[in-house]
């Protein structure tokens, strides 16, 4: 067959495997991959749901209604009315009230609310002990491992152990990440600003007559700002501390670890932007008359008035915190996190910044469908999907299959048939399970 270079779509759409009430994807510490945590996959067949092992052999039953993911030597599963904690061999440990359950993002920790009272404590995943007894309303994690608890209308913050770190008597105002409480004192309102990943105090603000606000990014807070009776912002401060003169600049967004700043000119009805790290540190600056932020991809493209020099475009990582110039021919973040531009005939991907290529050698008519890294993706040619490793055609699925996913690091494909069947194989051509297990839902540990 001839072959010949193209990328015909750079479009990659991940297919969420299934999402269930409640969260528990950050097992991460007993995750032996991203396909098994504990040794074990949650799969459903004929309706019900159960746990297979790395060899494909049910360990455990489909006789749940739903089920999640090992945390440690627990997994949260439901049977009719009742929500339970149940162990490795599938016996009931504890019945909760199936209220706010939540996992430590190292997964050592498990938020679960008691039966009787549906007040919420932290089990320790590895022996079933309570780490703080069950006695608040909510409770969540911070990235660093902390504990927000709430009483009432009240918040505060414990360490991992379950030791107070700042007693129940703050508001919150901070989002998805647990950094900032404050409250009303007679000297004003106190805004305590706190590091995410260690849980110290980074600031300790007391101002009369003012708001507080958050500006955060996708995935992180970034910045808090508050204002006075007017609606007048009167400081930005970043997590390194450093503040922001509202007469000059001002933040606007957060995206990820960049920030986007607007440079004011006295008197000018519009100014300047300016694009920086978390740090301060200027990464662009200019006149952007639009910007488009992708979640998905972690990128923002501006587009860059160059008044006699016409319209150009900026692609900014906003993972990485940089930038450089772009032509508007398409890019893909990979799996494992780079980001890749194609080239203008659409030949090779070219890795953003001062990275490598990858000459992209399709058949005809193939499409690329997901690239994992540098040297693996996927790939769709007349009904076939195939998964190329340094160049070889490592796995090549059955025919009737309607999408593939890959786990970040390269090591299984999730396969899912027309008959709405899925399979499983590791990314060597060894099956973990096929079509004919009649596995119609499956919730990997973190894919």
């Amino acid at each position: 067959m001839k072959r010949k270079n193209i990328i015909i779509s750079l479009a990659i759409v991940l297919c969420v495997v299934v999402a269930l009430t409640g969260v528990l994807a950050a097992c991460n510490d007993t995750v032996n991959d991203n396909m098994f945590s504990a040794g074990k996959l949650a799969v459903q067949k004929d309706g019900l749901w159960g746990y297979m092992d790395s060899s494909g052999e049910m360990v455990i039953d489909a006789q749940y209604d739903t089920a999640k993911p090992f945390c440690g030597n627990y997994a949260v599963v439901t049977l009719g009315d009742k929500v339970m904690l149940i162990d490795g061999e599938g016996n009931e440990f504890m019945e909760l009230s199936g209220v706010g359950i939540a996992a430590s993002e190292d997964g050592t920790r498990l938020a679960v609310s008691e039966k009787n009272t549906a007040l919420m404590g932290v089990l320790d995943t590895s022996g079933g002990e309570w780490v703080v007894r069950p006695m608040y309303d909510e409770i969540y994690f911070t990235k660093g491992g902390q504990i927000i608890v709430r009483m009432g209308a009240c918040y505060g913050m414990l360490a991992a152990d379950g030791t107070q770190l700042y007693p129940v008597e703050y508001e919150y105002a901070s989002g998805d990440n647990a950094v900032a409480f404050y409250k009303n004192t007679e000297e004003g309102v106190e805004l305590v600003l706190i590091d995410p990943s260690t849980g110290a105090e980074t600031e300790k603000i007391a101002r009369t007559g003012v708001t507080v606000g958050v500006l955060q990014g996708s995935d992180s807070v970034l910045y808090y700002g508050y204002m006075d009776e007017n609606g007048n912002n009167i400081r930005v401060v970043p997590g390194n501390g450093n503040a922001y003169d509202s007469s000059t600049s001002y933040v606007t967004a957060a995206y990820d670890n960049v920030l986007y700043v607007e440079k004011r000119t006295e008197g000018a009805a519009t100014g300047t932007y300016e694009l920086q790290k978390t740090d301060g540190t200027a990464i662009a600056e200019g006149t952007y008359t639009g910007n488009i932020y992708n979640e998905n991809t972690n990128t923002l493209v501006l587009t860059v008035d160059g008044g006699e020099n016409g319209t150009s475009y900026l692609l900014v990582d906003t993972l990485a915190a940089a930038v450089q110039t772009y032509d508007g021919t398409g890019f893909v973040r990979a799996l494992d996190g780079s980001l890749w531009l194609a080239n203008a005939d659409g030949t090779s991907l070219k890795q953003f910044g001062e990275g490598g290529e990858i000459a992209l050698d399709l058949p005809s008519g193939a499409r690329l469908k997901q690239l994992v890294s540098a040297s693996a993706y996927t790939t769709y040619n007349a009904g076939v999907y195939t998964f190329v490793k340094d160049g070889t055609d490592a796995v090549v699925l059955p025919l009737g299959t309607k999408e593939v996913i890959v786990d970040p690091e390269g090591k299984y494909i999730l396969a899912y048939s027309k008959e709405e069947y899925w399979a499983a194989y590791k990314t060597d051509g060894t099956s973990v399970f096929g079509y004919d297990a009649e596995i119609t839902l499956v919730m990997p540990a973190s894919i």
